[in-house]
C-alpha cells in the first residue's frame, strides 16, 4: 500500500478548482485501485470536527471527496463488515452456478 505525505485542499477564496497543498492528517490511509494503477481513495480522520473524509484520486488531482459523520463512518464501517463476512462465507446457493453430472 501507498501512503502520501500530502493531500489536496480547495481553497475557499478560489472557484477554479485550484487547491492548497496540506500535510496529510496523521490519521488516514490510502488504498490504491488494482485496476488502474494511478486511481487511489483517500481516507483521513480530522478529530477537530468530527468527520472521516473519503477523497478519489487520480495520479495528484482530487476528482471526488465525501465527508461523513461519525454516525455515518460507523455505518460504512458495519456495512464494509457485512459486505466482508459474505464473501468470506462464499457464494450463496443462489448465487452458485449450476452443476452438470
Amino acid at each position: 500500500m501507498r501512503r502520501a505525505s500530502w493531500t489536496w485542499v480547495p481553497h475557499p477564496e478560489q472557484n477554479s478548482g485550484m487547491g492548497e497543498v496540506l500535510p496529510f492528517p496523521p490519521h488516514g490511509d490510502v488504498f490504491v485501485g488494482r485496476d488502474v494503477p494511478d486511481k487511489a481513495l483517500r481516507l483521513s480522520w480530522h478529530p477537530g470536527s468530527n468527520r472521516l473524509v473519503l477523497s478519489l484520486w487520480r495520479t495528484d488531482t482530487c476528482t471526488g471527496t465525501v465527508r461523513l459523520t461519525v454516525a455515518d463512518a460507523s455505518r460504512l464501517i458495519a456495512s464494509l463488515a457485512e459486505g466482508l463476512a459474505e464473501l468470506a462465507a462464499g457464494p450463496s446457493e443462489q448465487g452458485r452456478p449450476a452443476t452438470h453430472p
